[in-house]
């Protein structure tokens, strides 16, 4: 994951002191490069006092290039809407009618068996698969 954002601003204050451009993109890091730095490398390289913190007006640039420090939240259909809409599946409706065939024959076991192997193709479906 990329941290570095390229900034349009020529200059900007940081404690005090004006820097430049090239400064300023010196100033990001990934975070992998992170994960290998001590907590004062990285406060050192983002060019932030792990005391005081930022100025305001550094935080509020900070803010305007990079935005809120936020997680864009994708929202996800729930459970129950993705479980009815496997069955637009033409395979599942192919196995329910030939249940529902069973049943009108009485043949419950049949019924039973076809319905518990469509009803597991669906769970199957929205089980999602773990990536080691």
């Amino acid at each position: 994951m990329l941290v570095q954002v390229k900034t349009k601003t020529s200059s900007s204050f940081v404690s005090g002191k004006q820097e430049t451009q090239a400064s300023k993109e010196e100033m990001w890091l990934t975070t992998n490069e992170a994960s290998l730095m001590g907590a004062e490398e990285v406060a050192a390289r983002l060019r932030v006092d792990c005391r005081s913190g930022l100025w305001w007006k550094e935080a509020e640039l900070r803010r305007q290039l990079i935005g809120y420090n936020e997680f864009c939240v994708k929202e996800e259909d729930p459970l129950w809407r993705k479980y009815i809409e496997q069955f637009k599946n033409p395979l599942i409706l192919l196995l329910l009618a030939s249940a529902l065939v069973s049943v009108f024959m009485k043949q419950f076991d049949d019924a039973i068996s076809i319905t518990v192997v469509s009803s597991h193709y669906n769970f199957t479906i929205l089980t999602p698969c773990s990536h080691g």
